[in-house]
Order: structure tokens, then sequence, then C-alpha cells
């Protein structure tokens, strides 16, 4: 049995590699990601990016992203090919519809599979327009406008993506905009708001629900993103440590976002040793 010893540094968070990119490209002004996970599914949002056009690349360890504002995206050249990335997909959904172009939506043959009304459908009650082949699925055409509607949303089923989805429409919207969430989902992107210094409430209801206030348009300007370290990659080498004995492991950078590492606590209630030791605020 080998002990495992060292340290290592955590590759970026995916859901949160997404976000950054995404709101990036909604500032105003230049930005640097640190840490940005570079899978196929952060590429496609890459490269959707790039053809909304978005000034993106890379430079020695950082990713660059020149914002155009909440308002910025242009009309595509080409179709937007989300390849097998569900958050691709269904958040640029969001982001694109409250812009006023019109493009098409494509992924592979999985994704075309998994439902996309699941978004639109809280996305139309605020005045945006789609096409889905057979009412749900990719290829979908996306008939953006700067004219959505402030309502208050409720998502019935709960999804992170979804909530995303309809933040990101939210910012380019004129007027209070609401969205309440009956389970509460993970709140990543919620933490870069706070990051950019976007006005927005958070309020915890008696019933449990979540309800999120925003009051657009907004001005977002650009700032610097460290992305934190995937927890559930951490995951791996925590139990591979504690499954071998002798074995000391140090991870570093790695996202303590409550919604995500409720293994770690029971893994301490199993009789694993294990230490956090927060040292800083990371997105």
């Amino acid at each position: 049995m080998y002990k495992l010893l060292g340290t290592l540094n955590i590759p970026g968070d995916k859901s949160v590699s997404h976000r950054a990119l995404i709101l990036s490209s909604m500032s105003i002004g230049k930005s640097e990601i640190t840490n940005l996970l570079e899978s196929d599914d952060i590429k496609a949002t890459i490269t959707i990016l790039k053809l909304l056009g978005i000034k993106i690349f890379k430079k020695s360890n950082k990713w660059i992203v020149y914002g155009n504002g909440s308002n910025g995206f242009l009309q595509p050249k080409r179709d937007l090919n989300a390849h097998n990335s569900g958050t691709t997909a269904r958040t640029m959904i969001g982001a694109i519809s409250s812009n006023p172009i019109k493009c098409k939506m494509i992924g592979d043959k999985s994704l075309s599979k998994r439902s996309m009304s699941r978004v639109t459908i809280y996305l139309e009650k605020l005045g945006a327009k789609f096409k889905l082949t057979k009412s749900d699925y990719l290829p979908m055409e996306i008939f953006g406008t700067g004219k959505l509607i402030p309502e208050e949303i409720t998502i019935e089923k709960p999804s992170a993506q979804i909530k995303t989805a309809l933040i990101f429409a939210g910012l380019n919207i004129n007027g209070k905009f609401s969205i309440r969430e009956k389970i509460p989902t993970r709140n990543h992107t919620e933490k870069l708001l706070q990051h950019l210094k976007v006005k927005h409430r958070v309020i915890k209801e008696k019933d449990g629900s979540i309800l999120i206030q925003m009051k657009g348009p907004y001005e977002i300007n650009s700032k610097n993103i460290k992305v934190a370290g995937d927890p559930s990659s951490a995951a791996f080498f925590i139990v591979g440590a504690l499954i071998n004995p002798g074995s000391k492991i140090t991870l570093k950078n790695v996202m303590l976002n409550p919604t995500r590492i409720e293994y770690i606590r029971v893994l301490k209630k199993m009789g694993g040793k294990i230490f956090i030791k927060k040292t800083n605020k990371s997105s």
C-alpha cells in the first residue's frame, strides 16, 4: 500500500468557470480570469462568446476577456454550438435572450435530447421568443430583445442553471425583476455578482424559499476573477488519502461553498481526519 504525500492545486470549478466567462463578457472592460478549467464544456462557452463579438484569449496562465456590457452581444455569423454542455446551452440562452439579436443554437446528439423548454418557459414569460425542435429541444432559434418585461418568476423545479439563465437575462431588464426559488440551489452566480459589486438582494423567506431581487439594466465594471478549485475533483484525493494509512496531503484553493462540500462533513463523521484552513476569498 502506497502513502499519498504532498501538495496539490485543484483545477478550477467547471460551474464557476462558465459563469466567470459569461459575466466577464457582460461587464465593461478587461477581466483576467485565473485557474479557469479548460475542459471541452468551457471551450464551448468560449467559442460561443467569441461568435457573439467578445474578445477572449489566453495569455500565460490567464484568460483575458474584454466585455461589451450587459447588452453587448453582436449578431453571430454562424450557429452557436454548445456541443455536449448543458450549462453552456441553458445559461447562454438566458444571456442572449435580452440582447436584440437572432441566432441558432445547436448541440451534439446527446445534448439535443435534453430539455431546453425548462429554461425557455420562464424567459417567455418575460417576453423572449424561441423556436425549439419539437417544442423542447435543440436545435433552437433565439429571438432576443432588449425589451424584456420585469416580472417575478417562480422556479417550480430546482435548477441552478435555470436560475442563472434568468439572472443573466435580468442584467439587461429595465426595472425590478425577481426570481423565487422554492428550493435553494447552488449560489455560484450570486457569489460572482457580489464579487463584481452588482447590486441585488437575496432574501431567505420563512417558508425556506429564496427570493433574488434585481433592478436593471446594469452597467457592470470588469474585475479580475480567480476560479476556486473544484471540490468534486478534490474528493478523489481526500478519500484516497483517508483509505491509505500514513497519507498526508494538502489541497490548495478548494471551494468551500456549503452546497458543494457536504461529503466532507460525512467523512468527518466517519472518522476521517480532515482539517480546513480558510485563507482568503475566491469566486
